[in-house]
């Protein structure tokens, strides 16, 4: 009888059965956080993208075509970090003195499965014509 008392006020393995509960909620933060990261990651792709493509158009001189250039600039940053594909880029001259360069960007996420697949990260910039 002693013995059976004995093992009922034991604590062995409380630890582990308290870790076994907590490490799902650990996990989903963990990935979660790390999922967050490369969605920022994607977003500044795209931004970058986008600014490299307006940036290098700008400066080319009057009646060029701006449109074509910022579209081939865009592919070309894009072919430089390694994501020839995925994404799409648009650029209008909104006036005589602007031009809009706007990159969609096709995100997969990787860890949590209820975001949407592919992910659709847009960035737009604007830049006066020079």
């Amino acid at each position: 009888m002693n013995k059976i008392v004995e093992l009922r006020s034991s604590e062995k393995g409380q630890g582990m059965v308290e870790f076994i509960f907590v490490l799902p909620f650990l996990l989903l933060l963990l990935l979660g956080m790390a999922e967050t990261g490369m969605i920022l990651n994607a977003k500044i792709t795209a931004t970058q993208a986008a600014r490299e493509g307006a940036r290098s158009s700008v400066i080319l001189p009057k009646g060029a075509d701006y449109v074509a250039a910022a579209e081939s600039n865009v592919a070309t940053y894009m072919a430089n970090i390694g994501k020839s594909s995925g994404y799409s880029a648009d650029a209008t001259v909104l006036s005589s003195d602007s031009l809009s360069v706007t990159v969609i960007y096709d995100y997969t996420p990787s860890f949590i499965p209820g975001l949407p697949n592919p992910l659709q990260i847009e960035s737009k910039v604007i830049m006066r014509i020079e």
